[in-house]
């Protein structure tokens, strides 16, 4: 059926080391993994004609259909012991937008001999995969070892920038070193200015940017107050340190609120601006106020 969720387990038969009588048998299951293995395969005993001391790879194709399949887990056992938990129930994992960073979340129902967490991050679905984050030097990421109560862990991705799609895995370790991977999930940051706060501030003002100095992006914050004229204009642009104009975040109408909006160290034309001194400026009606930033490399 489409849209369904199958246990499908191979049996490779190692029969005599004489002949080639080994077999093959193929079982498929919907609901639950049996405590016993079944009398009748759903596809075999097929002989392979092969006398095989050990298997080196399995190999999955499509058959006569276009339909695609997901594999969420591979496990390989030397018995039928279907029914031995994984190092970790995972019911859930997610990925959302935090102030411009990436929050990610996962509950796990119980733990088995879990050591920790690693966060693996690429750009594309399929791309290269590297370890942003490890419990080797996160506690957030440490496991609970052996427990069968539920746990919610969280840990916030900081070193991302706006106009970026990124994919995370997550990857439980146990014991023995075997890491197991779970995902990937997604999440796009848009480029501009974003609200943090739904209450109007008093006054107009643009605050120290942070990390100061920073590589390779900063995030900028500035209130917007209420106007009497009910209509706010405001421009917030990156200088050199020659004055000349490099990057406009923000120009044209604006609600009153709380903003936000990162600054990744480029010009308006996307090009990576070189370390130095450079100056971000708030103008607003009859505002106007600097600061000073630090790009180091």
């Amino acid at each position: 059926s489409y849209n369904t969720t199958y246990l499908v387990v191979l049996k490779y038969e190692f029969k005599t080391n004489t002949t080639t009588d080994d077999e093959v048998s193929l079982f498929i299951f919907s609901s639950g993994v049996p405590s016993s293995e079944s009398v009748t395969p759903d596809i075999g005993p097929l002989g392979s004609g092969e006398n095989d001391q050990n298997i080196n790879a399995i190999s999955l194709r499509q058959y006569s259909s276009s339909q695609n399949i997901t594999i969420d887990g591979i496990r390989f056992g030397p018995s039928w012991q279907l029914d031995a938990p994984l190092p970790i129930e995972l019911s859930s994992f997610t990925a959302s937008i935090i102030k411009q960073h990436v929050k990610l979340r996962w509950t796990t129902e119980s733990e088995i001999d879990n050591v920790g967490f690693e966060i693996v991050r690429s750009f594309e679905k399929e791309g290269n995969y590297q370890t942003i984050a490890t419990y080797l030097n996160n506690p957030e990421l440490k496991g609970q070892g052996n427990s069968s109560t539920r746990t919610t862990y969280s840990f916030i991705d900081v070193t991302v920038a706006p106009g970026n799609t990124y994919w995370y895995k997550l990857v439980d370790v146990d014991n023995n070193g075997n890491r197991t991977f779970h995902g990937p999930v997604s999440v796009t940051l848009k480029k501009g200015v974003h609200p943090i706060s739904e209450t109007f501030p008093d006054n107009f003002k643009l605050y120290a940017n942070y990390p100061n100095p920073f590589n390779p992006s900063t995030t900028l914050r500035f209130d917007i107050p209420k106007l009497s004229s009910g209509v706010n204009h405001a421009t917030l642009t990156i200088y050199n340190s020659l004055g000349e104009v490099v990057s406009v975040l923000h120009q044209g109408t604006i609600a009153p609120g709380s903003y936000e909006v990162i600054w990744d160290g480029t010009d308006s034309a996307g090009n990576l601006l070189p370390s130095g001194i450079y100056y971000a400026r708030l103008q607003a009606d009859f505002f106007l106020q600097t600061i000073k930033m630090v790009m180091l490399k």
